[in-house]
């Protein structure tokens, strides 16, 4: 067992390195073999994840940063303190500066990844969830998506 940061793209490169076959050049994900030996405690600092233009966020081994940019809410959660992620912190003054530095580190990663999602918008969606507020099913958005060819 291991608390590595790790991605699931990182699985192909590990496998490669166990079996002794060549990693491929130019792979964004990173062997974790060494993490799983128990040779080093981890390969990465932190994780950047994105979902579609609803959600981005930045981990590292104590905090996770969500940023809803549609709606302008922001949350924090310290995973040491919080493991399930019920207490979202990001209203506390206290932690101002964190989610400053969070939010910098996470900016950095959209433009190094070309992430052109701004993550903050002029007139946001309300916050508030509408049961009737969904995405369309994926066999609609396909369909219209061959019609327009």
């Amino acid at each position: 067992e291991t608390a590595g940061l790790t991605y699931l793209h990182d699985i192909f490169p590990t496998v490669c390195e166990l079996v002794g076959a060549k990693i491929p050049d130019g792979l964004d994900g990173r062997s974790q073999l060494a993490v799983l030996k128990k040779e080093m405690p981890q390969v990465r600092d932190e994780l950047f994840f994105a979902y579609r233009d609803v959600q981005r966020g930045i981990r590292d081994e104590r905090y996770k940063l969500l940023r809803y940019p549609q709606v302008n809410v922001t949350q924090l959660f310290d995973l040491e303190a919080d493991p399930h992620e019920l207490h979202n912190l990001a209203d506390d003054a206290a932690q101002a500066e964190r989610i400053r530095q969070l939010t910098a580190r996470l900016s950095a990663w959209q433009e190094e990844l070309g992430d052109k999602q701004p993550l903050v918008v002029e007139n946001p969606k309300s916050p508030e969830w509408d049961p009737q507020d969904r995405p369309p099913p994926m066999a609609k958005k396909k369909a219209k998506a061959k019609g327009k060819q």
